[in-house]
């Protein structure tokens, strides 16, 4: 039996199965939601949205970064995922709300900072994950709550993207979103506190993997400003659109959570 030779392939016949490994990924994707029950809330599958591992921000996020999203909680329990690579606790990078009390950051399975934290149902909040000169912190309007050391940059795996969901039982995000901002060797504000942006993030900073959840409608929240994404990449599982945006502004947010 012989081997099939790609190289053989027509311009045509190339875009064909590069359309057929993307509607493969995407059913494979729609099948491990479908088998996500949760066990919060109603038990019912969460609604997030997710970059499936070929087409997620592939390279690593350097000695410096900033991860950073506006999020209005509805409930809390659990082990709330707001951003993650990978599937809870081994995540690559992820950010989460854990113990009713801790905002954390994790890497390659470990906490690598934890702070702790008190949110207001229905509030926004502006939560940042920086590294900046071999230190991690983690602010929250712009107050650090929490660092540690963290001399090594931010390696990805092969694994996907999730937003308001740690791809395990019991690790999504109830509320709303909104800016959700990834930036690779930057950090992005002052170390040591800085002002809360008072309007949509902008995409022209470093080197930025993905700038999604921002802007009016719908359509244009799911959109990814930086162009680096597939078309049709960013899968929604069941996430729908609000009118309620950390701006007051006419800007619209994604809500997540138990559907």
């Amino acid at each position: 039996m012989h081997g099939f030779n790609w190289g053989n392939l027509t311009h045509e016949q190339k875009l064909q199965r590069d359309r057929l490994e993307m509607t493969l990924l995407m059913e494979q994707a729609a099948f491990k939601a479908s088998q996500a029950v949760a066990v919060i809330g109603t038990g019912v599958v969460p609604r997030y949205l997710s970059i499936p591992a070929t087409w997620a921000p592939s390279y690593p996020l350097g000695n410096d970064f900033t991860i950073e999203v506006f999020a209005n909680f509805s409930s809390t329990g659990g082990n709330s995922t707001l951003v993650s690579m990978g599937d809870y606790p081994n995540f690559a990078y992820g950010i989460t709300y854990e113990e009713n009390a801790y905002l954390r950051f994790r890497a390659y399975g470990q906490i690598v900072a934890s702070g702790a934290f008190q949110p207001t149902l229905g509030q926004w909040y502006h939560i940042v994950v920086m590294e900046a000169s071999g230190v991690v912190k983690i602010f929250v309007n712009g107050e650090y709550i929490a660092q540690a050391v963290h001399p090594t940059g931010i390696w990805t795996i092969d694994a996907p993207l999730n937003i308001g969901y740690g791809g395990v039982a019991g690790t999504n995000f109830n509320g709303l979103m909104s800016n959700l901002r990834i930036v690779s060797d930057v950090a992005a504000y002052d170390p040591l506190g800085f002002n809360v942006p008072t309007g949509p993030l902008a995409d022209n900073i470093g080197s930025t993997p993905i700038i999604i959840l921002r802007g009016a409608d719908f359509e244009t929240l799911l959109s990814d400003y930086t162009g680096q994404l597939f078309p049709g990449a960013l899968q929604n599982f069941g996430t729908t659109y609000s009118a309620n945006d950390p701006f007051n502004s006419g800007q619209g947010s994604v809500q997540f959570g138990i559907a």
